[in-house]
């Protein structure tokens, strides 16, 4: 827009509203991603404790002297669940990081056009 130009008071009205559409939209954002942040922290944690049951458990195995098959049996069947539930997890959690990712992308883009309609509304 050239300088001295006049702005019609719908220009500056629509700028407005995106302007506050803009800022909720970026409110918005930002919790869905501490929400999103959280969600990762808690499945990570919880990876870390199946981790040290698993290890227990390995533990366990080793320490049996002479372990019945019945023992054995259990036994692997518990690690081989934990170790399904951990790389669960796993999944989870990279599902989670690339959620969170994206919603740092979405934040980027809501604060740029807002930059942008700041800009305009100086214009």
């Amino acid at each position: 827009r050239v300088h001295g130009e006049q702005t019609t008071h719908h220009d500056m009205s629509m700028n407005a509203a995106e302007i506050n559409q803009l800022s909720n939209c970026i409110s918005l954002c930002v919790s869905e991603i501490s929400a999103a942040e959280a969600k990762v922290g808690q499945l990570v944690n919880d990876e870390q404790q199946l981790e040290r049951g698993l290890s227990m458990k390995e533990g366990q195995r080793a320490m049996c002297s002479r372990p019945t098959g019945n023992e054995l049996r259990q036994l692997k069947s518990d690690v081989d669940s934990l170790r399904a539930d951990i790389i669960r997890l796993q999944v989870a959690a990279r599902q989670a990081a690339t959620d969170r990712d994206m919603l740092l992308d979405n934040l980027d883009k809501y604060r740029a056009a807002l930059d942008e309609a700041f800009e305009r509304k100086d214009d």
